[in-house]
């Protein structure tokens, strides 16, 4: 996945920074030596940092498989800063 968005970024922009983090959760509650609720999450998250000259523009999303429209706004921002 960082090399995708590697690869799209690296002619488009001066500089970048990805962010990626992902998570899994897992949570219970027990009563009276029984499991009574359990959950389980999992979220995953990416940030986009761009460098246009001395223009900076940052975009983030849940859904990483749109990384292009996270990037393409990222770019978009730091054109629109002064």
């Amino acid at each position: 996945m960082i090399d995708n968005i590697t690869n799209y970024l690296k002619n488009k922009v001066d500089q970048y920074e990805i962010y990626y983090e992902e998570s899994i959760n897992d949570s219970g509650n027990i009563n009276k030596n029984e499991i009574d609720v359990f959950t389980e999450g999992h979220s995953k998250g990416l940030g986009i940092r761009v460098a246009l000259g001395k223009k900076i523009g940052f975009a983030n999303t849940t859904n990483i498989d749109h990384f292009k429209e996270c990037c393409d706004n990222a770019i978009k921002i730091a054109k629109l800063n002064n």
